[in-house]
């Protein structure tokens, strides 16, 4: 998502930018200001300055981009101006329209690098820099000197920059009727300039404005006040454009411009320059010539830095000093802030308006004797703006054509308003470098912490609407991300994790029944942190959707079951009894999506969890989304919205009002009342296409020698034995897929490996919810040699299956298995531990993969139920105990095929793969 440009033989532009439909041609005196060095750099400088950190999108939107999009919109409205004007015989100075698109085409050349955010620091805002640029000896200031008169050029210079240049200011009166007109298309309730960053912002950020310029080109008229003054107008069809215009401002305002990324480096970026004063020059004779300058303007108080030197300051320059010292910095604070985009996550935010030396006061407590008095870790940050400024007010049009001042129009939604707000940052791991403690040191105080992070964030509103699975439930993950795009919910990510939660309640269950909760939580995600947390949720109404308070804290490993119901006291004013011990144990694989739509944002877990009731020893499975929205009233809306079209999939899913806790005990005693009332015969279907009944887990190759040491420690512990001594076999699969990786995509495979002299080929398909949780589909394809003519054949003829003809071998992976048989009463189980090469058949690269993967698969015959019970008690138990040790491991989502593909970065994102065209 770029901004097109291209100049022309005849020495015009052509231009296409994101946020407008179709091809402009700019004229040749406009083209030649973008063939100017000055222009040229604003190549190298971002729209949005450090915003980029938390929306990397946006780092394509730069100031070349923008400018051409000014004139790109100046231009048709500038000869609708003229059009009217000499209809009614006024006549236009050409020499005045030239110069007033070149000086709007360069109305930002003064920004220097990440935009704004340098303008206190350089103490000299880019309007003046702007002027001097124009008036200057550079190649932008001789060209305009080279065709037109000073006076005219200053004139114009100084009503796009709103600032006396020499002459004083220029009254309206003193402008020709082309320049009054201008004056306001470039700054007013509705200039051109706030549509062009509005649209382009809006655009980089992934939503489509709503702004349609064609319709304000169309909507506005040209009339003349009661002094003789020129002004601009719009009829009822503009004002609706400029209200939509106002509505995005505020919302780029509170999403983009003041996103904490910003926030955070408004408050930091004069920090991190101190400290880069006073490094060694051995460091400081590295960095580049124009982030030396820099420190040397955030060190004085007054404006020290030529011209010459502010127009080097660009993106490139500082991004690479920034990277330098994050690696060569002596300074262990300045190496980590440095590393702008690893050192982000670790700031907590809150809007408050508590005062910082109350919090600080708190902090000194948890660290008496040491002194936080010049501490950075804590500080906060007030962002406000006036979206429309009393002199920016645009007049309407109303019905018997009289003109009215939009905020005093009966019913617009142009309102002179601010916007405000206050954020605290806290940053635990800049305070602890600043104290100078290992982390090990300073863990002793998170939790200490952590009780000043949740005072700073007051119980939250939970608004939630569930479903769960119904038994015929056909849609997996991806199909529901497919179905929530269709109806126009643009999907922004995925965050996955594993939550193993207890839940304890009374001896007679009294907070089931009145729609509580009290859990605690083991949760731990991709990066192997593992966090404690105790939750109390109360039902405040269950109408519509759920509305629940939630309170939410960390726990030491150490607390017992009496410090959490102090804690709940403490915080809910709640007292309750709870028995010693869990009655429910939850294992949840969560997989929370992101959607947004028309600037809402929600969040949608998708749940796949397994149920152990420990009162009647039971146990049961679910899938279960919950779509939430938090805080404002007004957010209940889009899940209202979500309600009417997830009608459409009441054949896979059901409304749901209760929590996982009543779930898992309506489930739990179902399924214990059918046992007691029926038998129940398990049958193995005996078809061609058989069920491979395992268990695999995920785990990383550094880490193998403790998963393998905590398998056979936690199979002896159920009393599952070895039945015969280890055995390492080589294996070698070749795998089959279309030049668009299809099979992937559906997350199917097809291989070709050679056993015993013969070669089978294999196709499985997908687990789906309706089977066991361990099976999968899959059938062998008799083949009399390696290749893709073989594999379609025998398909067609064993199965009736018609493969894609295109199918090609694309990966091959190669594996050391260490396999051992063990017995469990009766049952016959085959344990496998694999250590696998992936190469790319393609290209010839091979890698040892960063994953190792154990299996445990059945080897007679089994019943679903008996085999999930056993694959839960070991999972769940291996899953606790490399829980303790700090070892990330997780259930294998994808196949060996899907894996290789990845391992061998053949894919970036198995999440987006699998998903191009369900």
């Amino acid at each position: 998502m770029v901004v097109e440009w291209k100049f022309l033989d005849d020495g015009t532009m052509s231009v296409k930018t994101p946020a407008l439909e179709g091809e402009t041609i700019l004229p040749k005196y406009i083209a030649d200001v973008f063939k100017t060095k000055e222009i040229i750099r604003t190549q190298d400088i971002t729209q949005n300055g450090y915003s980029v950190i938390d929306m990397p999108s946006l780092r394509e939107n730069v100031r070349w981009g923008h400018l051409i999009m000014v004139v790109q919109l100046m231009h048709p409205f500038l000869q609708k101006v003229t059009g009217i004007l000499e209809e009614n015989d006024i006549s236009v100075d050409q020499e005045e329209l030239e110069i007033a698109e070149i000086v709007f085409a360069g109305h930002d050349v003064g920004h220097t690098d990440n935009s704004h955010q340098s303008e206190e620091i350089l103490n000299y805002s880019h309007e003046k820099r702007t002027i001097d640029v124009f008036l200057g000896d550079g190649e932008l200031g001789e060209l305009l000197r080279s065709k037109y008169p000073k006076n005219k050029i200053e004139k114009v210079v100084q009503i796009i920059t709103n600032i006396d240049i020499h002459q004083g200011d220029v009254p309206m009166e003193k402008l020709s009727p082309f320049l009054q007109l201008y004056a306001q298309l470039v700054s007013s309730g509705g200039d051109l300039d706030k549509v062009a960053y509005t649209m382009g912002d809006t655009t980089y950020a992934g939503v489509k404005s709503s702004l349609n310029p064609q319709k304000l080109l169309d909507s506005f008229g040209i009339g003349i006040d009661a002094n003789g003054d020129y002004l601009l107008y719009w009829n009822e069809d503009g004002q609706r454009q400029l209200e939509i215009l106002d509505i995005e401002r505020f919302q780029n305002y509170r999403d983009i411009y003041f996103i904490p990324s910003a926030e955070i480096m408004r408050y930091m970026e004069p920090v991190m320059l101190e400290l880069v004063e006073h490094e060694p020059d051995s460091v400081k004779s590295k960095l580049p010539t124009p982030f030396l300058n820099k420190i040397m303007a955030n060190k004085s108080k007054s404006h020290v830095t030529t011209l010459s030197q502010e127009l080097e300051m660009t993106d490139t320059p500082m991004n690479e000093a920034w990277a330098i010292l994050s690696r060569e910095a002596e300074n262990s604070i300045l190496r980590y802030l440095a590393d702008l985009y690893s050192s982000r996550p670790d700031y907590h935010f809150f809007e408050s308006y508590k005062e910082i030396s109350e919090i600080l006061a708190q902090l000194q407590e948890i660290f008496p004797g040491k002194d936080l008095s010049k501490t950075n870790s804590l500080f906060a940050v007030t962002s406000k703006c006036k979206l429309i400024k009393p002199t920016e007010d645009p007049w309407i049009q109303v019905g018997n054509g009289d003109l009215k001042k939009a905020t005093e129009k009966e019913g617009c939604l142009i309102k002179p308003e601010n916007f405000v707000r206050r954020r605290i940052f806290f940053n635990p791991e800049l305070l602890r470098l600043e104290l100078n403690m290992t982390k090990e040191q300073f863990a002793e105080y998170e939790f200490d912490l952590d009780w000043i992070l949740d005072s700073l964030m007051p119980a939250e509103d939970e608004f939630q609407d569930k479903y769960v699975a119904t038994p015929n439930n056909s849609m997996n993950m991806q199909d529901f991300i497919e179905f929530m795009k269709e109806h126009g919910f643009t999907y922004d990510g995925v965050k996955s994790e594993q939550n193993e939660d207890d839940y304890f309640d009374t001896a007679h269950l009294d907070l089931l029944q009145a729609g509580k909760i009290f859990r605690l939580r083991r949760t731990f995600d991709k990066s192997s942190s593992i966090k404690n947390f105790v939750n109390y949720k109360s039902l405040i109404s269950d109408g519509e959707f759920s509305h629940r308070r939630s309170l939410k804290t960390k726990m030491k490993p150490d607390m017992t079951i009496d410090d959490v119901e102090d804690i709940i006291k403490h915080r809910s004013g709640e007292t309750f009894e709870l028995r010693n011990s869990p009655w429910l144990h939850v294992s949840t694989s969560r997989s929370k999506l992101y959607f947004s739509r028309n600037g809402k944002k929600i969040a949608v877990s998708w749940d796949d969890s397994l149920y152990n009731n420990k009162v009647i020893r039971e146990n049961s499975d679910d899938i279960m989304l919950e779509f939430s929205s938090r805080g404002e009233n007004s957010d209940r809306l889009i899940l209202k919205g979500i309600q009417n079209i997830m009608k459409e999939q009441e054949t896979n899913f059901k409304p749901f009002r209760g929590n996982k806790a009543s779930r898992g005990a309506e489930l739990t005693y179902q399924k214990k009342k059918l046992k007691e009332t029926s038998a129940v015969e398990s049958t193995i279907p005996n078809s061609s296409i058989g069920n491979e009944d395992e268990l695999k887990c995920k785990f990383k190759e550094k880490d193998r020698q403790q998963v393998t040491r905590i398998l056979h420690d936690v199979l002896a512990s159920l009393g599952i034995v070895p039945s015969d001594e280890a055995v390492t076999k080589p294996q070698v699969d070749e795998y089959y897929d279309t030049p668009e990786y299809s099979f992937a995509r559906k997350k199917e495979s097809l291989r070709v490996r050679e056993s015993k002299k013969k070669i089978i080929g294999t196709y499985k398909t997908p687990k789906t919810h309706s089977q066991s949780l361990t099976s999968r589909n899959e059938m062998n394809i008799q083949v009399h040699e390696n290749s893709a003519q073989a594999l379609i054949d025998g398909a067609k003829v064993q199965y009736g299956i018609d493969l894609p003809d295109n199918i090609g071998s694309v990966v091959q992976v190669e594996n050391q298995r260490i396999k051992q048989n063990y017995s469990a009463n009766g049952i016959d189980l085959e344990v496998v531990i694999d250590d696998v090469h992936n190469v790319d058949l393609k290209t010839g690269k091979r890698k040892h993969s960063d994953l190792g993967e154990f299996e445990i698969e059945f080897k007679g015959d089994v019943s679903p139920e008996e085999a999930d019970k056993l694959m839960d008690s070991i999972y769940l138990e291996v899953l606790r105990k490399c829980t303790e040790k700090g070892i990330w491991i997780k259930k294998s989502e994808y196949s060996k095929y899907i894996d290789s593909l990845v391992d061998l970065g053949i894919v970036q994102d198995v999440q987006k793969m699998i998903g191009i065209d369900k």
